[in-house]
C-alpha cells in the first residue's frame, strides 16, 4: 500500500498460478474496466462481489478494495484498453490509455481451477513490467549485508543495493552495485539514497516535537491553526493527527501532471510561496468524506502539516527538519533538497536514481517543481544508510518502552497508534503502517525505492534500497528485508529454545 508520489500503483499482489485451465472470459476483464470506468463505489461493489476470488479479500476487506479502487479510478479512468500483450488462462496484460493521454499498463491474474476469478490485479505506467511475476531466490545462507546486497542486485537487476541493520543497539551496513549506469563508479557506504515517503514518519515525527513543546496539540484544528486561509467547510474540523494518519478527506494527489502544477504553482519558485499556494488549492477543493471516516493516502496532507510547520516556525520545511529532527538524532548525511543539487543524490559523487524501462535502467531524477511541492511528503529526504538507521532505532526504542532522546515513549506509541475508521487500511498511523509483526514504510520517486522496517519483538530495524524504480514485486528492499527478519527469527527462535 502505499503509494509513492507516484509512479506505481499496486492494487494486489498477483497470487502465483499452476496448471492449465480454458481461457478466462473476456467478461472479467469487461467487467472490472466498465465499473473502473463509473468511478462508482455500487458499480465496484458489484463487479468484485462478482468477479474477485475470496482470495483478495484476505488482507482487504471488500469495501476497503472499493474505497481504493474508486481512489485510483478518480486519478486515471475512463481508461481504454488496447491490444493485449499478454492473454494466457492464467494471466492478461494489456495497454490502456488514461484520462490524460498517458500510456499506461494493467494486468489480471486468473484463478488455475473454475471459475476463474480475479486474483490479482496491478497497473503500473510501463506496461512491459508487468508481463512477468518476479520469483525471489533462497538468500538464507548470506554471509552478511555486503553478500546480501550483492544476491539481490542479481536477482532484481538493479544497478545497486544499500541494506542497513539495526539490532538491539548495534548497526550493520551492506552495499553492492554501481553508482550509475555507464559508470564503473561502486556506490558506496557514504553515498546519500532517496527514501521517498519514508519522509512522511520524519514530517510526524517533527509534528510530535512541535505538540511536545506546546506549539500544536493532536486535536489542534484546521480552522484554528489557519484561520487566514480560506478553505471548504469540510475541512474546518480537521485535526492534526486525521491529518498525520490520512484521514483529513483531503485529495490525495498521488498523481501530478503538468496542468496541475502550473495550476498550482504558476510561476512561483520560493518553496515556502509554493506550498502556501498549494495548501489554498487543495483546502479549496472538495473533501473526499467527511473528517475521520475513512484513510486514503495523500500526499496533499502531509504538504499541509509541512505549510503548518513554516508558519509556526517562520522558517523553510527543510531547515526546520534539519535543525529539529535530522541534527539532534545525529544524522549528519540526512538532507531534505532538490535531487541532482550539489551533494543530493543524482549530483557529481553520489549514487544516482534510475528509472525502470523495457530495455533498462536509465539514469534520472523527479523535476524540481514536483520537489518543492511535495517535501514534507518525502520529496528530496535523502541521506545514506547508517543516519536511516538512527531514525528507525529511535523509533523502535520508543515502541519498546525506552526512551529515546528526542520523544517521549508515549508520544512515539501515539505516533504508531492508528485512529478508528469506517473505511480505509486500519494499520495506518502517523507515517507508520502496521502489521501483526512489524511497523513500516516504504517509499519511491520513480528514481529510487526504499523499504524501512521495524520488528519490535526482535528489537530489529531492517533497511533496504535500490536505486532504481521497481514496479514488481516484492521490491529489491522488501526481497532483503525478508531474509533479514526470517535469519533473526531463526536466531530468536533458536535462543529461546534453549
Amino acid at each position: 500500500m502505499w503509494t509513492k508520489l507516484g509512479l506505481l500503483l499496486l492494487l494486489a499482489k498477483p497470487v502465483g498460478t499452476s496448471g492449465h485451465q480454458v481461457m478466462p472470459t473476456n467478461s472479467r476483464v469487461t467487467a472490472f474496466v466498465t465499473s473502473f470506468n463509473s468511478k462508482n463505489a455500487d458499480d465496484l461493489r458489484s463487479m468484485m462481489d462478482a468477479h474477485f476470488s475470496k482470495s483478495m479479500f484476505t488482507s482487504m476487506k471488500l469495501e476497503q478494495w472499493v474505497v481504493a479502487v474508486k481512489e485510483m479510478a478518480e486519478d486515471l479512468a475512463p481508461i481504454k484498453l488496447q491490444s493485449p500483450i499478454q492473454d494466457k488462462p492464467e494471466s492478461f496484460v494489456s495497454p490502456f490509455q488514461t484520462k490524460t493521454g498517458a500510456q499506461w499498463g494493467i494486468r489480471f491474474d486468473f484463478e488455475s481451477n473454475e471459475p476463474h476469478r480475479i486474483i490479482g490485479v496491478r497497473v503500473s505506467p510501463d506496461p512491459a513490467s508487468l508481463l512477468e511475476v518476479r520469483k525471489v531466490p533462497d538468500h538464507s545462507a548470506y554471509e552478511n549485508l555486503n553478500d546480501l546486497a550483492v544476491r539481490v542486485v542479481k536477482s532484481a537487476n538493479v544497478p545497486a543495493v544499500g541494506l542497513a541493520t539495526w539490532i538491539d543497539g548495534k548497526t550493520e551496513l551492506g552495499v553492492s552495485g554501481i553508482q550509475k549506469t555507464g559508470s564503473q563508479e561502486p556506490a558506496v557506504l557514504s553515498d546519500r539514497w532517496l527514501i521517498g515517503s519514508i519522509g512522511k514518519a520524519m514530517t510526524a515525527t517533527l509534528v510530535a516535537i512541535f505538540i511536545e513543546e506546546g506549539k500544536l496539540d493532536w486535536d489542534t484544528k484546521l480552522g484554528d491553526i489557519l484561520k487566514d486561509m480560506p478553505m471548504s467547510e469540510g475541512y474546518r474540523t480537521v485535526t492534526i493527527e486525521q491529518l498525520m494518519q490520512h484521514l483529513s478527506g483531503l485529495p490525495q494527489d498521488q498523481i501530478y501532471t503538468a496542468p496541475d502544477l502550473e495550476r498550482i504553482m504558476g510561476k512561483l519558485e520560493d518553496p515556502v510561496k509554493i506550498r502556501a499556494a498549494y495548501a489554498k488549492d487543495v483546502l479549496n477543493r472538495a473533501p473526499l468524506s467527511p473528517p475521520g471516516e475513512r484513510m486514503a493516502y495523500s500526499n496533499a496532507g502531509y504538504s499541509l502539516l509541512g505549510h503548518i510547520i513554516e508558519r509556526i516556525a517562520k522558517k523553510p520545511f527543510e531547515n526546520v527538519i534539519h535543525e529539529r529532527l535530522f541534527t539532534p538524532l545525529g544524522m549528519k548525511s540526512a538532507i531534505c533538497s532538490i535531487p541532482g543539487s550539489p551533494g543530493m543524490p543524482s549530483s557529481t559523487g553520489q549514487i544516482w536514481g534510475h528509472y525502470e524501462t523495457p530495455s533498462g535502467p536509465i539514469p534520472g531524477k523527479i523535476i524540481q517543481p514536483l520537489v518543492l511541492l511535495t517535501a514534507p511528503a518525502g520529496g528530496g529526504f535523502a541521506c545514506n544508510l547508517e543516519d536511516l538507521a538512527k531514525f528507525g532505532a529511535m523509533h523502535l526504542k520508543g515502541l519498546v518502552g525506552e526512551s529515546s532522546g528526542l520523544l517521549k515513549v508515549e508520544t512515539i506509541k501515539r505516533l504508531h497508534t492508528p485512529l478508528p475508521r469506517k473505511v480505509g487500511n486500519p494499520g495506518y498511523a502517523s507515517g507508520w503502517v502496521l502489521t501483526p509483526e512489524a511497523h513500516l514504510h516504504n517509499g519511491s520517486d520513480g528514481t529510487f525505492n526504499a523499504e524501512l522496517v521495524l520488528v519490535p519483538k526482535l528489537r530489529l530495524v531492517a533497511i533496504g534500497i535500490a536505486n532504481q524504480g521497481f514496479s514488481r514485486s516484492p521490491t529489491p528492499g522488501l526481497e532483503a528485508v525478508g531474509a533479514i527478519v526470517s535469519r533473526s527469527k531463526a536466531k530468536a527462535s533458536s535462543v529461546g529454545g534453549r
